[in-house]
């Protein structure tokens, strides 16, 4: 809740990229080498992170995305520098939860050529889209059979974990 608040990313999201990533497992390594919880890649996510949060040129330890609380504030504040940075410019904030949740799992670079053939046109085409279209777009289109699936466990997920958490769990008025 703590990196939630302080990232400005919905609580329920965070809870749910665990669920989805890692199922609560804080030494969960996929075949990718993502690690921890929040199943961070340490030169993606890990480095964007440190990089551009924290100021620092390299990339988190294994050790770091082993302990549980770096993985979650590295994992929420790349849910954070995916929402309020690099897709700001979506002005549909459920459309610009579903490109990031789709990011988060299949990269940034996979997701916005599903819209355009550079990032700024693919943010003109996603705001002339529904909420509905950019879902079904990311669900039918994208080149991951994983990252297809994964946008709909999550929200699945989210939805589940905003309702046990009530009010807390609403989105932060700053992603409106």
């Amino acid at each position: 809740l703590r990196y939630a608040s302080e990232f400005k990313v919905s609580p329920a999201l965070v809870f749910a990229v665990m669920e989805v990533e890692s199922n609560f497992n804080p030494r969960a390594v996929s075949r990718s080498n993502a690690l921890g919880l929040m199943q961070i890649k340490d030169y993606a996510a890990g480095r964007d992170v440190l990089q551009k949060i924290d100021g620092i040129d390299q990339i988190p330890s294994r050790n770091t995305l082993f302990n549980p609380e770096q993985n979650i504030r590295i994992g929420t504040a790349y849910l954070g520098l995916l929402y309020h940075d690099y897709f700001a410019a979506v002005n549909d904030p459920d459309s610009r939860s579903a490109l990031v949740i789709a990011a988060y799992n299949g990269g940034l670079n996979r997701v916005w050529p599903l819209f355009g053939s550079d990032m700024e046109s693919a943010m003109r085409q996603v705001n002339r889209l529904s909420t509905a279209q950019v879902k079904q777009r990311i669900s039918q289109q994208h080149p991951s059979v994983e990252t297809r699936n994964y946008l709909t466990k999550v929200l699945n997920a989210q939805a589940h974990y905003q309702a046990w958490l009530g009010r807390d769990a609403q989105p932060l008025l700053a992603l409106r």
